[in-house]
């Protein structure tokens, strides 16, 4: 939320009607870059005098905007084989499922 909200958007908050757009705008925005390096998405009516605003990302910034969700996703996978007692070389294969598994970062963590 906070990368988006540029200076020219300092009066949305998250839960008013341009806020809840600019919102739709992100989550639009991480799902076309778990697709593609970089993506544009934009979301009408949320700016100065209902102006649309274009938000731009490629799929590096995503994942350091993520930061905290990679390292929390890899202290679980460590915490997960020790707990089993095997080795991550020890595995065949990990089965993953739900809708983040379709991010690049997380399969890479894996």
């Amino acid at each position: 939320w906070k990368h988006f909200q540029s200076t020219k958007l300092t009066n949305l908050t998250p839960r008013s009607r341009g806020g809840q757009r600019l919102l739709a705008g992100m989550t639009k925005l991480k799902q076309l870059l778990s697709q593609l390096p970089e993506g544009v998405v934009t979301v009408e009516n949320v700016g100065p005098n209902d102006t649309d605003v274009s938000l731009e990302g490629t799929r590096n910034m995503l994942v350091e905007l993520c930061g905290d969700e990679v390292q929390g996703l890899t202290s679980l996978v460590e915490d997960t084989l020790k707990a089993a007692g095997v080795q991550a070389d020890q595995l065949f294969s990990v089965e993953v499922v739900g809708g983040g598994c379709r991010m690049p970062w997380v399969k890479e963590t894996l």
